[in-house]
């Protein structure tokens, strides 16, 4: 089973907030335009793109566009630098299982029962957790997949 967790727990918001505000900005832009700046090509416009949907910002798709929650934190904090947006981005991270699978599994089933693990016992686990709960169809379909 292969579960994604794009590189590294820490969200990059410099890297979210420097996709954000100019697919904003920009209408039409797509992901290639929106990583140029970066060095980068499409891919990883669209990885930071997934993690603005994962954690609340935006809606899934092009256009572009700001959750209710997501314009709230646009108005005050445009760059991510505050604490509380900090806070609010690991929330929405592990709330919703339709956007964010995985992280929803391991906040809120895996991670109270355990005080230390190993890679190989999360993947496990989760495999585990997905196999017996009917409502984790994106990890069912890695799983059969793997």
């Amino acid at each position: 089973m292969t579960v994604l967790f794009h590189g590294h727990f820490a969200l990059n918001r410099n890297y979210m907030s420097c996709i954000l505000n100019p697919a904003l900005d920009q209408s039409g832009v797509k992901d290639k335009q929106l990583a140029r700046p970066f060095g980068y090509s499409a891919p990883f416009a669209a990885h930071y793109r997934s993690w603005l949907h994962k954690t609340g910002v935006i809606e899934l798709g092009f256009p572009v566009t700001l959750t209710a929650m997501g314009a709230v934190v646009m108005e005050h904090d445009p760059k991510f630098e505050s604490l509380l947006t900090q806070w609010f981005l690991h929330h929405e991270l592990v709330r919703d299982p339709d956007r964010a699978e995985a992280w929803h599994i391991f906040a809120n089933e895996f991670l109270p029962r355990q005080e230390t693990f190993a890679k190989s016992e999360l993947l496990d686990g989760l495999k585990h957790i997905a196999l017996k709960d009917n409502s984790c169809k994106s990890m069912k379909r890695r799983i059969i997949e793997s």
